[in-house]
């Protein structure tokens, strides 16, 4: 595994101070460029550098969920009637 991979798992379960970030990144045996991206925080260089991903899908499937029915959703162009905290905003 990385120096870079095990440091981020590391910080990931227990949060570095910022005042003790730049020490502790200092203190890895990494190469030069790996240290500046974590340096400065360049998530887009250091995903480059592990070989990441450039985009992700995140979606939750509900298996058990039944699906909406149209006359569940509320409509747009339908009216709602206040409730009653809204009323005595209206009344004058």
């Amino acid at each position: 595994m990385s120096n870079i991979i095990r440091f981020l798992e590391t910080a990931g379960r227990r949060p570095i101070p910022a005042a003790d970030y730049i020490a502790c990144v200092s203190a890895l045996e990494l190469e030069s460029f790996e240290r500046q991206a974590l340096l400065d925080r360049n998530h887009a260089a250091l995903n480059e550098l592990l070989g990441g991903r450039s985009k992700m899908f995140f979606g939750v499937m509900a298996p058990n969920e039944e699906p909406m029915r149209e006359d569940d959703l509320p409509g747009e162009d339908e009216p709602t009637e206040p409730d009653e905290a809204e009323a005595s905003l209206l009344r004058p």
